[in-house]
């Protein structure tokens, strides 16, 4: 039996538990280091509830994250898994050699899903860049590849200059649609919007297709906004927020993310610190919403499909960050823990009513908050729509109220 325990932990569930071809050993992940990494067990096989299974080793360790267990091969004795790398915007496949321990990269494009054939000699790679979408690559194992298709770009511009990155410690940001290489002091400067996430496991750098976001921004860059995002550093690893304080729940996103707009500002004078908005759906609408009440940074936000109130999202991630609600009851407030009346800047509130992830309630119980503090706001709501409120009418109509809202707030 193979037993895990930590105080005030929670067991994430995946499906990263493989059972060996010789029957008495297995792959299983786990973060007890902190990241979550590979280890190989053994176990007795003839009765395997007659004792505890039996660590043999850790199979591969780093400062990253294992994201799954991609595929094993026992007759070459390697497995596969993509990892998230030092390079915090990239995720590289990589194969390990159980018996040599040494780590190899079979490629060095952005991976966002392999997979495998049946005797998993070979592997389909989908990657992309920036401004590249998804195309596929076919691999065997012995790292001959050839590319199998491209994705047609369109009217796509791919003759951008790359982003400018600003860096701090081991995070990154990225900043485009403007000239950074403009005199200091020019006029008019540049308005500038931040776009944020700032939840645990999830990043809005990276090298690779951002779909739908990316090409909003890329019209906004085409109007003269400059577009600036960043690795929180919660956004990164589950080592970065296990043991903090649950009721410092967005203080900490929110400060990362102030230090870094002064660096962004001090490295690029031309941005105006006067004209700087924020927006973000999901957590990134609860961040929006955290920022526009925490500090006077911000002319103007969207926040799309917030969480306003813990209490109402699911407990596997809510108990998981914030513990239980008899023993950190404040936590469970934020980010509606600021008086409504704080609400610094506009506000353009957006939800759909069949959201099934971030109930309606959220945005409902918010509404009432702000009009019950005299606070002016604007609210767009979509019948029938869930979490992401899709659709191509649905979606151009969002993103055209977005554009419109950017120009009235911040031009």
């Amino acid at each position: 039996m193979l037993t895990e325990s930590a105080p005030d932990a929670w067991v994430n569930v995946n499906d990263d538990f493989r059972i060996l071809k010789s029957g008495d050993r297995f792959l299983w992940t786990s973060w007890r280091d902190g990241y979550t990494h590979i280890y190989l067990y053994s176990f007795n096989a003839s009765d395997p509830v007659a004792s505890d299974a039996k660590l043999e080793r850790q199979l591969e360790s780093g400062d990253y994250e294992v994201l799954a267990v991609g595929g094993v091969d026992e007759t070459s004795g390697t497995f596969s898994s993509p990892p998230t790398r030092e390079i915090r915007e990239r995720r590289r496949f990589f194969g390990k050699a159980r018996r040599l321990g040494d780590t190899q990269h079979f490629t060095g494009r952005r991976q966002l899903f392999r997979q495998f054939r049946r005797k998993r000699k070979h592997f389909v790679e989908t990657y992309s860049a920036p401004l590249k979408p998804r195309g596929f690559w076919c691999a065997c194992r012995a790292v001959r590849v050839r590319e199998s298709g491209r994705a047609q770009r369109g009217g796509l511009r791919t003759d951008c200059a790359e982003a400018p990155r600003i860096q701090s410690r081991r995070r990154h940001g990225v900043v485009w649609g403007f000239d950074s290489a403009a005199q200091c002091g020019c006029e008019p400067k540049d308005s500038l919007i931040v776009h944020i996430y700032g939840g645990a496991g999830a990043q809005t750098v990276q090298d690779a297709w951002g779909g739908t976001n990316t090409l909003f921004h890329q019209i906004l860059a085409n109007e003269g906004f400059a577009i600036f995002s960043w690795i929180i550093a919660d956004s990164e690893s589950r080592k970065e927020i296990c043991g903090r304080d649950p009721q410092q729940f967005g203080g900490i996103e929110l400060k990362d993310q102030l230090t870094a707009l002064d660096q962004l500002y001090a490295q690029f004078p031309q941005l105006d610190r006067a004209r700087t908005g924020i927006w973000g759906w999901s957590n990134g609408g609860s961040m929006t919403l955290y920022a526009l009440t925490h500090s006077d940074r911000f002319k103007a936000g969207i926040s799309v499909a917030p969480v306003t109130n813990w209490r109402d999202y699911d407990s596997i991630y809510t108990e998981r960050w914030l513990g239980l609600p008899r023993t950190t009851p404040a936590a469970m407030t934020i980010p509606s823990s600021a008086p409504p009346g704080n609400l610094r800047g506009s506000l353009l509130l957006v939800h759909g009513t069949s959201d099934d992830n971030v109930h309606l309630q959220n945005t409902i119980q918010m509404t009432d908050a702000l009009i019950r503090a005299q606070k002016q706001f604007r609210l767009m709501v979509y019948p029938n729509k869930t979490h992401g409120i899709s659709g191509t009418g649905t979606r151009m109509q969002l993103f055209h109220m977005m554009e419109d809202f950017w120009n009235k707030e911040l031009k």
